[in-house]
């Protein structure tokens, strides 16, 4: 082989080589690039979303699809919702949602929050409704009743043919009527904000509601506002040297439902800066007690709060005479969370006191600590 023939080859098997590494080299940065690319687009198309405080529901966002989660009581069985604004399957929820019907007054306290009381055709109990927007529409037939879980008026459901009906499971009783209605081919919602234990998980539950009404900007603006407050108000009396002890609700029939020491209540008398003179238990709801039990732990008791339907303190007397030895009765420290309800029983604190916790908290703080806050009271009065 000459001289001019051997450079010639050398050269282009030198070209060769060095293209082979720049051909690498590129592949390297594509197939780099494609795998960053493919992780930006699953961040951007599957999301969980932030839930703080709420253990029984989640979400998931999945494109234009939103994946909504709920638990069961014991976290063993759950439910998922798939929303999205343009229905793509029988398995998806077309949203927003037009027409609903709610099982609970609490429900459509909700839904009137994110202005959207227009979409609520019917309510379980209306007349246990409290709310000003929501009484008028009900006066004007705009919604109706329906009945309860063992009585409810299919006729009337079928007529409405709502998008989506929110109900409660607490037993057989409601089960049964809400088989019926997924029979009917009705889509069910369950909605167990009453399952958590704490003010602020509660009131979280104005997420769950704002995505089947696109109102999530609207609803992250309120909790927020009152996540804010109510942390701010429990820091007020965080430290406080001076904690008074409380007893809370009535006996009935030789027996009385003293909340547990990881029930909502609970939490909100720790947080107004005071304690509850019994915490034996470590339920998240309210442990039936003998009254007597009761009664000899509580005799000594600063204050008396939470009597149920009790309207006076003469009431308190003939429920029993022995009622009238604790020392919040002698001293006038009892009272009651019923200022704003009706003469059904259907009462604001457990309707917008649900999505405004810190009202709550500022009322238990004004009675608990005159010294810090004096401000007129929202959803409590002292019992004459």
């Amino acid at each position: 082989m000459d001289k001019a023939l051997f450079s010639q080859v050398f050269i282009l098997k030198r070209k060769n080589k060095i293209m082979r590494h720049l051909l690498f080299f590129f592949l390297s940065i594509f197939v780099l690039s494609c795998n960053q690319n493919s992780k930006n687009t699953i961040n951007q198309t599957t999301k969980s979303g932030s839930i703080r405080y709420s253990n029984y529901f989640s979400f998931q966002r999945n494109g234009d699809e939103i994946n909504l989660t709920v638990f069961s009581k014991d976290k063993k069985n759950k439910t998922v919702y798939r929303l999205n604004k343009n229905k793509t399957s029988e398995n998806s929820i077309n949203i927003p949602l037009k027409k609903v019907i709610c099982m609970s007054s609490t429900h459509a306290i909700f839904i009137n929050s994110l202005g959207k009381s227009e979409s609520i055709k019917a309510i379980s109990g209306v007349k246990y409704v409290n709310n000003d927007t929501l009484k008028s529409k009900i006066s004007a037939n705009k919604i109706i009743e329906v009945g309860y879980e063992s009585s409810l008026n299919y006729e009337q459901i079928i007529k409405i043919n709502p998008d989506a009906i929110f109900v409660y499971d607490i037993g057989s009783g409601t089960s049964n009527a809400i088989n019926k209605l997924k029979e009917l081919g009705f889509q069910i919602i369950f909605v167990n904000e009453f399952l958590e234990n704490t003010p602020l998980a509660k009131a979280e539950w104005i997420k769950f509601f704002s995505f089947f009404f696109d109102s999530e900007i609207l609803a992250d603006s309120i909790f927020n506002t009152t996540e804010k407050e109510y942390i701010k108000l429990s820091e007020t009396v965080k430290n406080i040297n001076y904690r008074p002890s409380v007893l809370a609700s009535i006996p009935m029939k030789n027996v009385w439902y003293i909340p547990g020491t990881n029930s909502y209540f609970y939490k909100l008398i720790s947080d107004a800066g005071a304690n509850f003179i019994i915490d034996s238990n470590e339920e998240t709801g309210s442990v039936a007690m003998n009254i007597e039990n009761v009664f000899a732990q509580s005799v000594d008791v600063d204050f008396w709060l939470n009597l149920e339907m009790v309207k006076s303190r003469n009431e308190i007397v003939l429920i029993d005479e022995r009622l009238s030895a604790i020392k919040a009765f002698r001293t006038n420290n009892v009272y009651n969370n019923d200022l704003k309800s009706n003469k059904f029983g259907g009462n604001s604190y457990w309707e917008e006191g649900t999505i405004y916790p810190h009202l709550i908290l500022r009322d238990l703080i004004n009675i608990l600590h005159p010294e810090i806050l004096n401000d007129s009271l929202i959803y409590y009065r002292k019992m004459e």
